[in-house]
C-alpha cells in the first residue's frame, strides 16, 4: 500500500470520527440548506442528508437514517470495508466492496429519481 492510499485511509477514519462526535442537535436541527443543486432546482440532491443519515447510523438510530437518505445503508458498509481493505488484504474484499459500491449508487439514482417524481406531483 502506498502513501497516498494510507493518507486516504486516514482521513476517510478521521472524518468518520468527527461525524460521530458530532453533536445530535447540530445534525438534526440544521435550518439552512447550501446545496447548490436544491437552490438551482428546488428538489434535493442525492447526496442531501447524508451526513446526517451517517451520524445516525453511526448511533444506531436506523429509522432517522432512512428518513434523511436511505443510501446510506450501502455508503456505510462501503466506508468500513474500505477500512477494512488495508489490512485484510485480498481479491474476495475488492469484489465484495465493488459490489457494495454499486449497490450505493443504484440506491442514489433511485433516491434521486423518487425526489423527481415527488417534485413533479
Amino acid at each position: 500500500m502506498n502513501i497516498m492510499d494510507r493518507l486516504n485511509n486516514i482521513f476517510l477514519f478521521i472524518i468518520l470520527i468527527v461525524i460521530f462526535f458530532l453533536p445530535s442537535f447540530i445534525t438534526a436541527n440544521i435550518s439552512f440548506c447550501f446545496c447548490l443543486h436544491k437552490y438551482l432546482f428546488g428538489i434535493d440532491c442525492p447526496g442531501c442528508g447524508m451526513i446526517r443519515a451517517l451520524h445516525s447510523i453511526m448511533h444506531l438510530n436506523f429509522i432517522d437514517a432512512i428518513n434523511y437518505n436511505y443510501s446510506v445503508f450501502a455508503l456505510f458498509p462501503y466506508l468500513i470495508l474500505e477500512l477494512a481493505t488495508p489490512l485484510y488484504d485480498n481479491n474476495k474484499l475488492y469484489v465484495f466492496k465493488n459490489i457494495v459500491f454499486k449497490l450505493f449508487l443504484f440506491l442514489l439514482v433511485f433516491n434521486y429519481l423518487l425526489k423527481i417524481i415527488k417534485h413533479l406531483t
